[in-house]
């Protein structure tokens, strides 16, 4: 047993009696602390019988994933109001995980290892192990100042998902990660709010905001900066214009000098230039523009990759890399009165566009639906996920719910999701034109999409024959694997194109309180040529002759000491 030294004996003893007499004192003030709870049981009867845990999907090696069990959340929010310009909130919760009824209170397995370390499958890993263990942990705390004065409105301090910026540059925090976010925010208008302004600086992530996943060792001074201007003179024009820095540094290693305290050096930046506007002439038309360019850079000296093979994980390219996105829409509110109006939109985004703090979920940049993710992955079942033996990730007929969700990012977060929720895809690289008309007529509703892709990432041999193929800048995941990957955007080898055409009917029935009839064909043709080029090719012409002779494996390069035979081999002789 540790001994407590008295100094510390007395410090606790005066701390509690500050405790204790702090209700009075509060009894007689002003300030009002407020107490609501949330439960939240789910109940899983699937037919996969997976019960590896209480959410769907997960592409984490060692993590549990299911459809059946059940189990309960619950969850505690104060708030309290010190004063009239002082408002604070805050959030504890128990998360279910893997916490099933039948673990018992977290008692399942009381032999499942240390804590944290290892798989956790099915609530296996113990009492004290938080990803089955029944515990409560502090989720967040937000303090909301409105000091009055003229150059600020409010100011944030702590917990925010930043919902107030722009998907392509500083999105909002999916909603189970809501309170994990934390910075400080400052929020003004002048002109009868035709100014407005939103500055934030967000702690950056350390477990995905940065190459490799990571924001190196020294994490604790890394931030990434936004500013968003906003000016609105008339109702028929809006003007806006947003800036995002993302800053990782590490301790200078080279600086023995410590009578001035340590030099930093730069691991990752990113800069994100952003104007968006509106032209609102009359309620018949309305037509939106934004326009994006972005630039960031990893120090490979710092633990970045300095390249990648053809199964890298990054959520950023390695090195130097630059791009610019583009998108317009115009809508046509029933132009000719006849009840059908037309939404177009062009886009095009870059092949190394790069925000890191860009929304990974839950948002829709595109007006496309995209792809459906009842069929995301590879076969008819989606039986399976990663090309990698220790990663059998399954989700199984059905999928997600619903079409796609598309991310102006490859950091895409699908994980730990829901049985109802739908799939998020990378759009980066795509490029192309969405005709969407809806014409109502009646108790009738029709709307039609087409939408056609082309993409910036067609190309051969990285789109830069100078170097190896297993020296490529691009992070491609899940490898050559072909079809259904939500956060692949490169190949080495690609060329593809995509068409969704979708066909919507909605009748409304007008029995009792009415009831919505809806109807949805959904058609997509996606065609990927890949190596077609023969300069390309692994092996010389010839080089398999047939009839039961082996093939030579006589290399072609398709620059010099390059070839794709490094990852492409010849066909084995198959007799029978």
């Amino acid at each position: 047993m540790r001994h407590l030294k008295p100094g510390l004996i007395w410090a606790a003893a005066g701390a509690l009696a500050v405790l204790l007499a702090a209700p009075p004192a509060l009894a007689q003030g002003s300030q009002k602390l407020t107490l609501t709870g949330i439960n939240y049981t789910k109940w899983l009867w699937g037919t996969q019988r997976l019960d590896g845990s209480l959410y769907n999907f997960t592409t984490i090696p060692g993590e549990g994933y299911g459809d059946n069990g059940q189990g309960t959340e619950f969850e505690i929010l104060v708030n309290s109001k010190p004063s009239k310009k002082v408002e604070v909130n805050g959030r504890l919760k128990a998360r279910f995980s893997q916490n099933f009824w039948t673990n018992f209170g977290g008692f399942g397995n009381p032999d499942g290892g240390e804590p944290g370390s290892g798989d956790c499958i099915g609530g296996d890993c113990g009492e004290f192990d938080p990803r089955s263990a029944q515990y409560v942990k502090f989720r967040g705390l937000t303090v909301t100042l409105t000091p009055g004065y003229k150059w600020v409105d409010t100011v944030t301090i702590g917990s925010n998902d930043f919902g107030m910026f722009d998907p392509f540059t500083v999105g909002k925090i999916r909603y189970i990660d809501r309170d994990n976010g934390s910075g400080l925010l400052f929020q003004g208008s002048a002109a009868d709010r035709k100014f407005t302004y939103d500055f934030v600086r967000i702690s950056l992530p350390r477990l995905w905001a940065g190459p490799n996943f990571s924001t190196g060792e020294f994490t604790t001074a890394d931030a990434a900066y936004a500013l968003q201007t906003g000016f609105r003179p008339s109702s028929k024009f809006d003007f806006s214009f947003i800036y995002e820095y993302v800053n990782d540094i590490e301790v200078d290693a080279n600086d023995f000098n410590l009578d001035d305290g340590r030099d930093v050096r730069t691991r990752f930046r990113n800069d994100v230039f952003g104007v968006k506007f509106g032209i609102h002439p009359s309620s018949k038309i309305d037509i939106r523009g934004a326009a994006y360019s972005s630039s960031a850079d990893s120090d490979p000296t710092l633990n970045t990759p300095a390249s990648f093979g053809t199964a890298g994980f990054s959520p950023v390219p390695a090195g130097a890399v630059d791009d610019e996105t583009y998108k317009l829409n115009i809508d046509l509110n029933d132009p000719f009165g006849v009840g059908l109006s037309f939404n177009v939109e062009f886009f095009d985004i870059g092949a190394e566009y790069v925000s890191m703090m860009a929304a990974r979920r839950e948002s829709d940049v595109l007006l496309t639906e995209g792809h459906d993710g009842s069929w995301v992955f590879p076969g008819p079942g989606n039986a399976s996920f990663g090309v990698f033996g220790g990663n059998p990730s399954r989700i199984g007929i059905g999928g997600f719910q619903g079409n796609a969700q598309q991310v102006a990012t490859i950091n895409v977060d699908n994980e730990f999701t829901d049985f109802e929720e739908p799939l998020a895809e990378t759009v980066i690289g795509w490029k192309g034109i969405t005709i969407v008309p809806k014409w109502s007529v009646g108790d009738w509703d029709f709307s039609l999409e087409y939408t056609d892709v082309d993409y910036n990432t067609n190309w051969q041999a990285w789109g830069d024959p100078s170097r190896g193929l297993n020296d490529s800048p691009y992070p491609n995941a899940e490898s050559d694997a072909g079809v259904g990957s939500f956060r692949n955007a490169y190949a080495p080898f690609q060329d593809k194109a995509t068409t969704f055409l979708v066909l919507k009917a909605n009748y409304f029935l007008d029995v009792g309180r009415g009831v919505d009839l809806f109807g949805k064909l959904k058609f997509i043709d996606e065609t990927d040529k890949r190596l077609n080029d023969a300069r390309f090719l692994p092996y010389q012409a010839g080089d398999c002759p047939g009839g039961g002779v082996a093939c030579a494996n006589n290399v072609n390069e398709y620059s010099p000491g390059f070839s794709s035979a490094d990852i492409y081999g010849n066909p084995p002789v198959i007799t029978v």
